[in-house]
Order: structure tokens, then sequence, then C-alpha cells
């Protein structure tokens, strides 16, 4: 599995989930430390930072300084920006496979917030989301980041 691989289904679940929504993959080439996606929907805009996390790896092995920046230059002016973080399984580690969603403000600097465990999505994850600054999911889990979107675009 790769983090293309990974941002495919994802972008494939919230086009099948999101009547009407326009995606827009951010070349990396030309916009430096700009997030990957920019989901507009519902009269919204989103934009989403995905990373792959690996043998153990914390999101700051993988977010460079500038897409953090960026990531929270977007939710202060927005409140619609995410880092989403895929997180491979480490057998010897005893780590499951699980998905991190993180409000870019609370990984400055170089923090690393405490995970809210949530084993599926209710009314209260977004809040928990905003007050504790990251929710995890067990698995790739690709319809936390499309309930995001509905939670957030209303």
């Amino acid at each position: 599995m790769n983090e293309h691989t990974l941002e495919n289904r994802c972008m494939d679940v919230l086009k099948a989930g999101l009547p009407g929504v326009l995606l827009w993959k951010i070349a990396d080439r030309f916009t430096l430390g700009k997030p990957d996606h920019e989901i507009n929907w519902s009269g919204h805009t989103t934009k989403i930072e995905f990373k792959l996390l690996r043998n153990g790896e914390g999101i700051h092995d993988q977010l460079a300084p500038d897409q953090l920046v960026s990531c929270i230059e977007y939710e202060n002016t927005t409140q619609k920006c995410w880092i989403v973080a895929w997180v491979e399984p480490v057998p010897r580690k005893d780590i499951l496979a699980h998905t991190l969603i993180f409000k870019p403000s609370v990984l400055y600097p170089d923090k690393q917030p405490r995970t809210m465990v949530r084993s599926k999505w209710n009314e209260h994850t977004v809040l928990a989301l905003w007050q504790e600054g990251v929710i995890s999911f067990a698995g790739y889990n690709h319809d936390a980041v499309l309930n995001l979107i509905k939670a957030t675009h209303r």
C-alpha cells in the first residue's frame, strides 16, 4: 500500500458520497508546501494534507514545516483544513492500521496531541476533533474523511 493508492481510494469514496463534489489534486512540484487536495462541496471548501506513516513514524516525521504552516494558515482562515494520516500496521509493536485526523494547529511546534480513539463516527466527533485536536479510527477509514466533509460543509 502506498500514499497515492490510499489518496485515490479516499477520493473515490468522496466522489461516491458527495453528489456534485469538485476534487482538486494539488501538484506538489508546482505548489510546494500546500495541502494535497481541495474538496469543494455544498458551498464550502476544505483542504486536506494526506500522509502515510510507516514503521512507527510519527506525523512530524512526514510533515514538512512549510506544509504545517500552510495548513495552519488555512485552518485559521477557514476552519476547514485537516491533516489525514494513514498509519500502517507494525506487528512487532502491536500497532494496527488506523486513520488519524488532525487539526493542524495542535501540531505546532512539533507537538503530538493525545489521540482520541473513536470506533465509529457520531454527532460528537467533530466537536471532539476541535477540542482534542486529533481523532483515530480503526483501519484505513476513508468514510471518516467523508463524514468529516459532510459534517463541516453544512
